[in-house]
């Protein structure tokens, strides 16, 4: 019997998940270390690694019969799993079948974690081995060597990192694929005052697009094609595990404002659709009552219940999530922050890319922005990070040591020592209020009253004042003497 040890990541399950599919375990033993001083991310993200094993994200709320799709599940794992609930570490919390053979995963925890994950096990165990399980490989630390594991869904990826679900309107197939790339045909127009990069007429006619001779009509074809196109660049590249087309996310845990917010959508719209002003009477029932025997009104409200979307979703080998937005034309920055915004609330591991159809790229405000034509270039030179000079805050986050406890929440009056710390590097490399409060957040600490608490414990033993109220940005809200 396989036995797996690790440790869950309060601050995101998502390695804790991996661990647990990084082999066909019999069973797996999660340690949740300090529960009792858990805040509400940290049971936030427990919830979502709970959901996770049972594995679909349903909440317990009434939803209407056909609503949930089954799309939205995914398969729990085959191993039995225990979520162990413990204060601290000991070789005592390992316990195991006689003859099991033992595996410790060593990524979730931190540093400290790792090291007393390693001294217990060899104390408790003969032979146990040891792991890092990454995202697509596991490094075996015991034998040397690196074994490919299968990935995560793009669904259970969204719902362990953010708590939303994915419904998507297509998965583009390969041969589709394979003909758009082969036959793709495109030219340069002059657009108000500007070339840009247009598919040829003749190609879409070839993709099976039909054409009215009308512009206002024909001219939707183009923009449509260049979210399909994006799908078919992306499915049939092998550095992608997972393409889908058309995405939104919906909160499973908030169905009273998923169906309030379609009701609005649907009933408020002042230029309704065909099927809104078909079935208007039905549609009323239903946001009334909960139920309705048609499918098809079932299936269109589904569409609408979502808090965000995007035109294209895909999971790169190397665990990235690419966000994409496709503009055919013009678009304006309030578009960029848009995708930006929407791709940082759901993941660190997001890439939020723009596709359009101008001449040349640009990377602004955390947002790549190529041609379609570039999708076919290596994957390397489409996702690009910027060589950007270390900001203070990125100097201060590098120079703070990592707070053994950071898996909890501390309180101010134990944390003296780390608050002590971060105001001397800040002295040297001043940043705001903000960044200084969240900061300390990240590492854990409970930051009600902080202010009064910095002034009273720090003030005068580190020579400063304290001039600017919370609320205010810049750095001069601490003034050293």
């Amino acid at each position: 019997m396989k036995h797996l040890f690790c440790i869950f990541n309060a601050n995101d399950p998502t390695p804790t998940a991996y661990a647990i599919r990084s082999s066909s375990y019999q069973r797996v033993t999660v340690f949740v270390l300090g529960k009792e001083n858990f805040g509400k991310r940290q049971h936030r993200s427990l919830y979502r690694l709970e959901k996770w094993l049972a594995g679909s994200a349903k909440s317990s709320e009434d939803w209407p019969r056909g609503l949930w799709s089954d799309s939205w599940d995914w398969e729990k794992p085959e191993a039995e799993v225990e979520l162990f609930e413990i204060e601290s570490l000991s070789e005592n919390v390992f316990e195991a079948h006689p003859n099991s053979t033992i595996i410790v995963d060593l990524k979730s925890g931190t540093k400290k974690m790792s090291i007393e994950m390693m001294e217990y096990a060899n104390r408790r165990f003969e032979n146990p081995q040891f792991i890092m399980s990454n995202i697509g490989s596991c490094i075996a630390l015991s034998h040397g060597l690196v074994v490919p594991t299968p990935h995560l869904s793009l669904n259970e990826m969204v719902w362990l990192s953010s708590g939303f679900v994915i419904d998507v309107d297509y998965t583009p197939d390969f041969d589709s694929s394979v003909d758009a790339i082969e036959h793709l045909d495109y030219d340069l127009q002059r657009r108000s005052g500007q070339h840009r990069y247009s598919f040829k007429q003749s190609y879409l006619e070839r993709m099976g697009k039909l054409f009215s001779g009308e512009y206002e009509t024909d001219r939707y074809i183009y923009h449509d094609y260049l979210e399909e196109f994006t799908a078919y660049a992306m499915k049939q590249k092998n550095d992608y595990v997972e393409v889908y087309g058309g995405v939104r996310f919906i909160n499973p845990k908030r169905l009273k404002n998923c169906l309030g917010r379609a009701e609005w959508v649907i009933l408020k719209n002042k230029y309704p659709d065909q099927f809104t002003t078909e079935y208007r009477t039905e549609i009323e029932a239903f946001f009334e009552s909960g139920t309705t025997e048609k499918e098809d009104l079932i299936a269109y409200v589904r569409k609408k219940i979502h808090t965000m979307e995007i035109d294209s979703l895909a999971l790169t080998i190397d665990g990235w999530l690419i966000g994409v937005e496709c503009k055919y034309g013009t678009y304006r920055g309030i578009d960029v922050d848009r995708l930006h915004a929407i791709c940082s609330r759901l993941s660190p591991r997001f890439y939020p890319l723009i596709v359009n159809t101008n001449q040349t790229n640009k990377h602004e405000s955390g947002v790549h922005q190529i041609p379609f034509p570039m999708l076919l270039d290596p994957l390397d030179s489409i996702l690009v990070f910027p060589e950007i000079l270390p900001t203070n805050l990125e100097v201060a986050k590098s120079m703070l040591q990592e707070y053994p406890d950071d898996q909890q929440e501390v309180e101010l009056e134990d944390a003296l020592d780390i608050i002590h710390q971060l105001l001397l590097i800040i002295k040297e490399n001043p940043i705001s209020w903000p960044e200084f409060y969240q900061l300390l957040q990240s590492q854990g600490i409970k930051t009600t009253g902080l202010m009064k608490f910095i002034k009273q414990h720090f003030s005068e033993k580190l020579n400063f004042s304290l001039k600017r109220q919370k609320n205010q940005t810049g750095i001069n809200w601490i003034v050293w003497n």
